[in-house]
């Protein structure tokens, strides 16, 4: 292996360790209580590694952001695959996406931090990037089974107001009291689609 090429490797290793530390401290802390100074001992870089990769804390936190939708990313296809409709593939990962938003991480990162330290504009394509093809995509394949036709000049706008309705229902779960559980948010997302698509997902 060449000089160019081990310099290469490292500084993707390095790249990779320093992402992975703070994605552990945005996650914990929050973007606000999370400083260069506490990655940088995190992840043992020095402070020409981090900013040779990262200009600064906000360029940070936009990879980390988009390290935690791709590993949403694949899980949720990952759970939808394993559907043998394409409807049932649609509500797997509907629910899945529900579920993930169980964990600190993507409630801090995601749905608490993104939208204020990136800028709401800027949240909302990152969003659109990575979940609302999939929806796109789920919804399409979907509507052609559904007990009522849906218009596919439809199915953009129907998207984007299924995925509003999901990043709320997992805000809820964030505020998860007495009054609103996990199941019934749950349930609540499988009534939504049941009632859309005109099928009984309990059956």
């Amino acid at each position: 292996m060449s000089s160019h090429d081990l310099r290469t490797q490292k500084g993707k290793s390095t790249r990779k360790t320093i992402l992975a530390a703070a994605r552990q401290l945005f996650g914990a802390v929050g973007y606000g209580k999370t400083s260069i100074e506490m990655v940088l001992d995190a992840s043992g870089a020095s402070r020409g590694s981090l900013y040779y990769h990262f200009r600064n804390k906000e360029a940070l936190f936009r990879a980390v952001v988009e390290s935690v939708c791709t590993s949403l990313v694949d899980r949720v296809r990952q759970v939808a695959t394993q559907q043998n409709t394409a409807a049932s593939q649609l509500r797997a990962g509907c629910i899945e996406w529900l579920r993930a938003s169980r964990y600190m991480e993507v409630q801090q990162i995601l749905l608490r931090d993104a939208p204020a330290a990136l800028g709401w504009f800027n949240w909302r394509k990152l969003d659109e990037q990575y979940f609302l093809g999939l929806l796109h995509q789920g919804l399409t394949a979907a509507a052609k089974s559904a007990q009522y036709p849906i218009s596919a000049e439809h199915i953009p706008v129907l998207s984007k107001m299924l995925m509003a309705a999901l990043s709320e229902a997992a805000l809820l779960i964030g505020m998860e009291t007495d009054e609103t559980p996990i199941e019934n948010i749950e349930a609540s997302v499988n009534d939504l689609l049941d009632r859309l698509l005109g099928i009984d997902f309990s059956t």
